[in-house]
């Protein structure tokens, strides 16, 4: 039976090494971090927080000028009263900026990785379809590789097919 099975075994690998099959790798964070494509999306995200932390800066600049104005003993306790308001009103108005940005800016992130992983693919399918590869492994999240040659990877060739690219990211 022990030798039943180590035949068996032995015909199985043997099958699958003359199968032929071409396969490859892409690691897909070298992509989204190398390429043109990913660049420009990752600079719109980058602008958007410097936007975002612009008017944070802002808020709090105004909020720092009225604790100053505060300490003044010349005012009354009325305009000491509003000017708190006016802290705890620019307060949660910072707090709500800070909601909105995070929301945004991870409402971005993921519409931009979903636009570049579909580009990816079809620069992928292009590869393929000239190369006659079988099979693109991946790493990250939307794959698995716990092994990769590096006469399988692809990556490079990837970035530079998807940065040949015509048409614009919108």
């Amino acid at each position: 039976m022990r030798k039943l099975t180590l035949f068996l075994t032995i015909l199985f690998f043997a099958a699958i090494v003359n199968a032929q099959e071409k396969y490859a790798y892409v690691n897909l964070i070298k992509v989204m971090n190398e390429s043109k494509t990913g660049q420009k999306l990752k600079k719109e995200i980058e602008d958007k927080f410097e936007f975002f932390k612009a008017k944070a800066q802002k808020i709090e600049k105004e909020i720092k000028e009225i604790q100053k104005q505060l300490e003044s003993p010349l005012l009354s306790d009325k305009a000491k009263s509003e000017k708190q308001a006016k802290i705890r009103e620019l307060q949660r108005q910072l707090q709500q900026l800070t909601i909105d940005a995070q929301q945004q800016l991870n409402q971005m992130k993921q519409e931009y990785e979903k636009k570049l992983i579909e580009k990816i693919k079809l620069a992928a399918k292009e590869y393929t379809d000239k190369e006659g590869i079988d099979i693109i492994f991946t790493n990250g999240m939307y794959g698995a590789v716990l092994y990769s040659d590096n006469k399988i990877d692809i990556t490079d060739k990837i970035i530079s097919l998807l940065d040949g690219e015509k048409n614009e990211v919108k």
